[in-house]
């Protein structure tokens, strides 16, 4: 049997290639991690509500609350006859309404003064004979309130 030895030639890249590629493999991956955990953006801000409101009927009426909100100013409540009013954005902020069967609807008006559609409802079972009234929680301030 006739064994050749074969002379290895060094046909490889340069160490100092290899260790320059190796690490920017790792920063490209760490700065991939880091998007990915991080969730870093590109500072573009979100314009939907951040916010959680109670709207529940209650024997007298409704009872709109607010549970929890991170960037609505305030909400706007619309009534079936198409008036509204305003309720704080700060939490814990309620009213009582008791007013005319129908749709009502609360809309978060953002920092931005966009609107936002949160809730809408038909309430049905309410004593159409009581004039709309409003209680609850009024913040009075220079326009805008902050």
């Amino acid at each position: 049997m006739n064994l050749k030895l074969y002379k290895y030639k060094n046909k490889g890249i340069s160490p100092a290639i290899g260790v320059a590629l190796l690490v920017a493999i790792t920063v490209a991956l760490v700065v991939l991690a880091s998007v990915i955990v991080l969730n870093i953006e590109d500072g573009t801000e979100t314009n939907s509500a951040e916010a959680s409101i109670d709207f529940t009927q209650t024997s007298s009426g409704i009872n709109v609350q607010v549970v929890s909100n991170t960037n609505v100013d305030e909400f706007k409540i619309l009534f079936p006859d198409g008036t509204e009013t305003i309720l704080s954005g700060n939490v814990g902020s309620s009213l009582n309404i008791v007013g005319p069967e129908g749709r009502y609807s609360v809309v978060a008006i953002m920092h931005d003064d966009t609107e936002q559609a949160l809730i809408s409802r038909n309430i049905t079972g309410l004593d159409s004979s009581i004039d709309a009234t409003i209680e609850g929680t009024v913040e009075i301030c220079e326009s805008p309130c902050n």
